[in-house]
């Protein structure tokens, strides 16, 4: 099985060396012409489709066009996490590199204020500023946006979460989701709606140089010829991976090329903390942002002690930014103490648990970890998962669904009265019931899930409640791309996959099967990860398996018998030297 080329141009060249495996799975995944291999090589900036096919952009652009010539002020408002944190600081650095002046920008507290628009936080700016310009958040801000109507300041929202049935009396919604708009670009998150704005101030205002130069100055037209579009990318690149939102089309494009501006960013605190870890100047992948940069940025807001992930990202000063990478690492330590806490008797609680769906709460959750205790059961369980923390009579808290789960949260708390409040996205959103009514909550849900069970019954489906085990998985069909033999698995392959990146949401990290491999060693390194070697024939490799959660019986069980292996090949990189290894996802025994 091979490749078709065409000689007369360099794709022979640029892909001459690629493994057959490769090539196999990127056909199964459906891939099958050079156009799309292209796209996946070498994805291009100019195949981004405008930023005026979003629904009311002409409208928002014009009225921030307005502000600009008369140097209004405007409101950046985002929300708290980490895709409103670097969409807020993405359009405050962004117009005020246009040009635009009187900048305010803020959030609301994830501890003290919630999520939402909120009319309070509105009200400080009454006489200061005639726009608000909304960031990932204001598609349900209903009562917010009249008060500010009321108040003489025009709402713009830029959001990409759900809708309820009325949208706010907003000047403009730029929302690809919000249900009527045509743009295709509904994979977009907050962030990538914010730089769709962005981009479309730009290319406005330098089409009005053109047609009307006498309404700028020659250091204006300068200023707006050198400005780089792609230097707001290291933003987009940190809220778009967290938010976990397809990367595909426009957000694979723009990752792709956005990685390699956060390796070396101008931005002082993210260069502070990217130095801190390691990873500045250094070749960045998607988990890296995901599993190292972002969770240490994440925990200011969810332990809100003052500093917000907005500060490090608007920072100016390098020995600021020193004494604030100090305080990210405290605070970080500090959320992975309430957060191991609140999993362990999270999971005490649900274990014994044979319903389809986990709901828990307790005083003793802090409310800014219950999205990761979600997480964390979610993924364990293989079941939707709804984690509150109980404050003065209200439980507070984040749902979650397993990856690949046919349900959507939005639809299932769309039918359960009890809640005081709730959005989000399908695979994550937030919610609140008053504790009097926890168990209303719960009988809702159950009557949710009986009605699923019920329906798929009808249909003859097999469905199965049961709780995945992430050892020993009786489960058959684990999902993976491509079986292969040790021996396949090479240097070459791996350069090859890194060439694929970025990986995420939509466009998985290749996950391989070992079929009948031998376990010949193992050994448990600090914080419970499992290293081990495997033989299949003559060959030999390396194993990582993290967090698996095994017994010491379990260990000299499944060293008895021929495993599968399910996961990814990768580099492991220590001391300045690369050794080939595999990286274990999931693992099933055979007698």
């Amino acid at each position: 099985m091979g490749l078709e080329v065409k000689e007369s141009d360099n794709i022979k060249e640029l892909y001459k060396n690629i493994p057959e495996s490769l090539i196999r799975l990127l056909k199964s995944r459906g891939h099958l012409d050079l156009e799309s291999w292209d796209k996946l090589f070498r994805p291009k900036l100019s195949d981004l489709r405008s930023p005026f096919k979003l629904d009311s952009m002409n409208i928002l652009v014009d009225r921030l066009l307005k502000a600009y010539n008369k140097k209004e002020g405007i409101l950046v408002y985002g929300d708290f996490d980490l895709d409103g944190s670097s969409g807020a600081a993405l359009l405050f650095t962004g117009l005020k590199s246009l040009g635009f002046d009187n900048l305010y920008v803020i959030q609301p507290k994830r501890l003290e204020d919630g999520y939402g628009v909120h009319a309070h936080i509105l009200e400080r700016y009454i006489g200061k500023v005639t726009v608000v310009l909304t960031v990932d958040v204001g598609i349900t801000a209903i009562e917010a946006t009249e008060f500010a109507n009321q108040n003489g300041i025009d709402v713009l929202i830029t959001d990409h979460h759900l809708p309820k049935e009325t949208l706010p009396n907003a000047l403009a919604i730029v929302n690809p989701n919000k249900g009527f708009c045509k743009s295709g670009l509904e994979h977009l998150c907050g962030v990538g709606v914010g730089y769709y704005v962005f981009l479309a101030t730009w290319m406005k205002l330098k089409e009005l140089t053109l047609s009307e130069p006498h309404l700028f100055t020659d250091s204006q037209i300068q200023n707006l010829k050198n400005i780089d579009p792609k230097s707001l990318l290291d933003l987009f690149v940190i809220g778009t991976i967290t938010d976990l939102v397809p990367l595909i089309d426009e957000n694979r494009v723009l990752v792709k090329h956005g990685l390699k501006i956060l390796e070396r960013t101008p931005r002082k605190g993210l260069r502070a903390l990217m130095q801190s870890l390691g990873v500045l100047g250094k070749k960045l992948g998607a988990q890296d942002i995901g599993f190292k940069i972002a969770p240490k940025l994440n925990s200011l807001s969810r332990m809100d002690k003052g500093l917000l992930p907005i500060d490090v990202f608007l920072c100016e000063d390098e020995s600021l930014a020193e004494r604030m990478v100090e305080q990210i690492l405290s605070l970080n330590s500090d959320r992975l103490s309430h957060q191991k806490k609140a999993e362990k008797l999270a999971m005490s609680m649900v274990f014994d648990s044979e319903e389809t769906y986990c709901f828990v709460f307790d005083e003793s959750f802090h409310k800014g970890v219950v999205g990761l205790v979600a997480t964390r059961l979610a993924q364990t369980y293989n079941k939707p998962t709804f984690v509150g923390g109980l404050k003065e009579g209200v439980i507070s808290g984040s749902a979650r669904i397993p990856k690949d789960s046919v349900f959507n949260l939005v639809d299932i708390m769309s039918v359960c009265p009890s809640l005081k409040a709730f959005g989000g996205h399908a695979q994550a959103a937030g919610f609140e019931v008053a504790a009097d009514k926890a168990l209303d909550f719960e009988n809702e849900l159950k009557t949710y899930f009986l009605k699923y069970e019920e329906e798929l019954k009808n249909k003859k489906l097999e469905f199965d409640a049961g709780i995945t085990k992430n050892y020993i998985d009786s489960e058959k069909n684990y999902k993976y791309d491509l079986e292969l033999k040790v021996e396949e698995l090479s240097d070459n392959l791996v350069h090859w996959i890194q060439k694929l990146e970025p990986f995420g949401i939509g466009f998985d990290h290749p996950i391989f099967k070992l079929g009948q491999v031998e376990i010949i060693d193992h050994r448990i390194l600090s914080g419970g990860h499992l290293k081990f070697k495997i033989t299949q024939g003559s060959y030999n490799m390396d194993c990582i398996w993290f967090n698996p959660n095994l017994e010491d019986s379990v260990l000299e069980k499944i060293r008895q018998f021929k495993v599968d292996l399910y996961g990814q090949i990768e580099f492991n990189e220590y001391l300045g030297q690369k050794k080939l290894q595999f990286m274990v996802h999931n693992l099933t025994t055979f007698s």
